[in-house]
């Protein structure tokens, strides 16, 4: 069965966690907060969730006092990264919301990647 493997579980977790995240994004947009707020309240808000989602639907981890502070020190990484993408497409003329849905992807591989080998990588 395709849930039976982490990739595809994590896929399912993130979209819930994109759709979360986006619609905060979207609505700091239409408020026309500058991109950084726009970014970390989305992803702010989104942190917790995509923690318990990525830990018990992607990885199938249990606890969570080993694995929160590895989670949380992945993440000004990523938003840098996607702030800087961001802002260089809507540098270019890119609409902040198109360029947002362009840089997903890479953010996507970047997060799981980080997740799979650090965060929630076996130990011991």
């Amino acid at each position: 069965m395709v849930l039976e493997r982490t990739g595809p579980r994590f896929l399912l977790a993130g979209a819930v966690n994109t759709a979360l995240g986006y619609s905060v994004f979207f609505v700091a947009l239409l408020e026309s907060a500058p991109r950084w707020l726009q970014l970390l309240a989305a992803n702010g808000v989104a942190v917790a969730l995509n923690f318990l989602t990525a830990r018990q639907v992607g990885f199938r981890q249990r606890g969570w006092r080993p694995l929160a502070p590895r989670f949380v020190a992945v993440y000004p990484g990523l938003h840098g990264g996607d702030l800087v993408a961001l802002e260089a497409l809507v540098g270019a003329g890119w609409r902040p919301f198109w360029a947002a849905v362009v840089v997903l992807p890479a953010v996507t591989v970047l997060t799981y990647a980080l997740q799979r080998w650090f965060v929630f990588a076996p130990r011991g």
